[in-house]
Order: structure tokens, then C-alpha cells, then sequence
């Protein structure tokens, strides 16, 4: 695990990813929104996913998602997209496959995992999951009324930031802690101490 300093770093700048030749932005709420709003199976389950999804996801992901705002139907502009990645996948044919794993895991890295000690029982339990990934109506409201990001901002800020942003509000808010590699190594040694106990005593101790 990387020092928290380095894992925050990369989440507010991001890899850039390229997927079938096509630059993605760094992967975010609005676009996981967009990608929703039109049954796209690779924010969702990835079955029976095809050329036409993947073309869809790389034509939202490959742009701000603030340029769909307010757009309850596919733009004009998609049509000849599907057109160009069309006669671009004819004439250079690549592995569907291929792409299709990478663009998931595009979207993968922007959702990483936050490592943190999680407080049982309410309000910890309804806002943070297990996975310290909370809904995304969640993590839009908690970085407009708290921090006080614009509707826009929020849209097109990369979903690893806002994980971050969420996860520090939550600490402050007393929701939970976040858990650096130190704290893993203490916790190995204290297990390692607990095992040598256990042998000493010949009782199993108990850890929280």
C-alpha cells in the first residue's frame, strides 16, 4: 500500500487512459451518471457487452461530462461518432475484447478502494460501506453543501478525488479512519505478538 499522501496525489491527478486509440478524460461522477442514465452495461454489469457499447462509452468518456448536461437523449454528435469508430474498427481491426477489459479497467482505477477502520453501527453504517464507497448521490450532496463544489465541478471531477474528498468528510465527521500503511504494519506486529501470547498461555486471544 502506498503512503496516503501518494494515493491522494493520484486520484486528483489521475493516469491518462487510451483506450481502441481513443484519449479518455479521467473517469468521473457525470460520466457514470451518463453512462447510467443510458443502460450502459459496462458501468453495471459487463454482459453481453458489444462494439456499440463500447463505442458509446468511449464517445461520454472521451470528453468532459459536463458537455451532457441536461441532455436526456443521445446528441446528434453520437451518430457520427458511431460512424467514424465504425469505419475506424474496419480498417484497423482491434481486439473487442481487449478494449472492453481495458475501458473497465479505466474505470476500475478511478474507483479504488480507500482503505479505512470502519466505526460500527449508525451513522457509520448508512453512510460508508465496507468498500468505503458511497452512493453517488451521497457523494455529490456531501461535496456541494460541505466543501461547496459547484454542480459543474462536481460533474466533471475525477471519481477518485471525490472518493477522497467523501472519505475525509467522513473521518472529520467521525465515520471512520483512515488506515496507512504504518497502521497495517502495527496491526501484522500485533497480530504476530497476540500469536506468540496464544502459544505462552495456550488460550486464544481475542483482537477488536
Amino acid at each position: 500500500m502506498k503512503p496516503l499522501a501518494d494515493q491522494y496525489a493520484e486520484a486528483c491527478l489521475p493516469e491518462r487512459w487510451t483506450v481502441a486509440g481513443v484519449p479518455l478524460a479521467p473517469f468521473s461522477i457525470g460520466h457514470w451518471q451518463i453512462l447510467t442514465r443510458f443502460g450502459s452495461p459496462l458501468v453495471g454489469r459487463a454482459e453481453s457487452v458489444g462494439f456499440p457499447d463500447l463505442a458509446f462509452a468511449l464517445f461520454v468518456c472521451s470528453r468532459n461530462a459536463s458537455r451532457f448536461a441536461g441532455i436526456g437523449r443521445l446528441p446528434l454528435r453520437w451518430r457520427w461518432w458511431a460512424r467514424v469508430m465504425s469505419i475506424r474498427f474496419k480498417r484497423n481491426p482491434v481486439d473487442l475484447r481487449g478494449c472492453i477489459g481495458l475501458f473497465l479497467l479505466y474505470v476500475e482505477d478511478a474507483a479504488q478502494e480507500i482503505a479505512t477502520w470502519q466505526k460500527p453501527g449508525p451513522p457509520g453504517a448508512a453512510i460508508m460501506s465496507k468498500s468505503a464507497r458511497p452512493k453517488m448521490l451521497e457523494l455529490r450532496r456531501v461535496l456541494m453543501s460541505h466543501y461547496g463544489y459547484r454542480d459543474r465541478e462536481v460533474t466533471d471531477m475525477p471519481l477518485g478525488r471525490a472518493l477522497w474528498e467523501f472519505t475525509a468528510w467522513a473521518e472529520a465527521d467521525g465515520h471512520c479512519w483512515l488506515r496507512s500503511p504504518e497502521d497495517d504494519i502495527r496491526r501484522e506486529q500485533l497480530d504476530k505478538d497476540l500469536a506468540e501470547l496464544e502459544k505462552v498461555n495456550g488460550r486464544s486471544p481475542t483482537t477488536n
